[in-house]
């Protein structure tokens, strides 16, 4: 999954939650360590909520892309 919205007129009525809730339940039943997701540092509401939600941020790590022409570059290598 790439993104998870909740239109801004259906925030703060636990649409969000019952969302990651649903999510939680399929990583339990599948035996999931956890769910990792990401989220921009620009995002204040967003944060607040996974902050709710007593997520755990893990500060040390960085999200990595590799696109463009580095990812053309590297594929190449594959031929």
């Amino acid at each position: 999954m790439e993104d998870l919205f909740v239109r801004p007129h259906f925030r703060r009525k636990n649409v969000g939650r019952a969302l990651f809730a649903h999510i939680a339940a399929i990583a339990q039943k599948d035996g999931c360590f956890g769910v990792m997701f990401t989220v921009m540092e620009w995002n204040g509401s967003a944060i607040e909520f996974y902050q709710e939600l007593s997520a755990t941020f893990l500060n040390d790590w960085k999200v990595v892309c590799l696109k463009g022409n580095a990812l053309e570059a590297i594929a190449k290598e594959a031929k």
